[in-house]
């Protein structure tokens, strides 16, 4: 027979394991981040929300978050590039119509452009070639030629639901926890 300390710990485990996998499946739930497979036409318009993103060519490297309206068209931007240089907003460099795409690929050829403190503007576009380009107004930053995106990603922010949820797993183990101390303690008393 079980001992009731090993029943608790069981029973801690799996009110731990539910939440862990509650908030797994509310992290995975949203928006799902996009890998480098390119399509070469554009869908439907991100709905409005903000957006991650992390865009890298090997040479320059871009995060942050952009909001869009409910056309998808951004309407703010802010991060940094290469872990220093903040964005300081949205820019019109290399014709950009700064729209954001929920299916297909996320920009069209005029992309996405952004201006930054001290190293210009700096365009994420759709090459129509199965491939994003990072385009910098200053040929040459840190020492590269613009070129082929290695990687790029965009991911909707998680909803503040998804926070809670998160918060409630979190709170229910606690509870059990505090509670199997309680209940240690009171098995020792008698």
């Amino acid at each position: 027979m079980p001992s009731p300390e090993r029943g608790g710990i069981m029973s801690l485990f799996r009110v731990f394991t539910f939440a862990c996998a509650a908030t797994i499946v509310a992290f995975t739930s949203g928006s799902t981040a996009h890998s480098q497979a390119v399509p070469a036409a554009v869908g439907a318009p991100a709905p409005a929300g903000t957006y991650q993103f992390d865009i890298n060519n090997g040479s320059i490297f871009a995060l942050g978050s952009v909001t869009t309206d409910s056309a998808g068209h951004a309407t703010s931007i802010y991060g940094l590039v290469n872990g220093t240089d903040p964005i300081t907003g949205l820019s019109t460099y290399a014709g950009a119509d700064n729209n954001l795409y929920s299916t297909g690929a996320w920009v069209t050829f005029g992309g996405l452009s952004f201006s930054s403190m001290s190293l210009g503007d700096f365009n994420f576009y759709n090459s129509g070639q199965g491939y994003y380009g990072f385009l910098s107004s200053r040929k040459d930053t840190n020492g590269f030629a613009d070129g082929v995106v290695a990687t790029a990603h965009v991911a909707a922010v998680p909803e503040p639901t998804t926070w809670a949820m998160m918060m409630l797993g979190f709170a229910a183990v606690g509870g059990v926890m505090r509670r199997q101390k309680r209940s240690t303690k009171l098995a020792q008393l008698a």
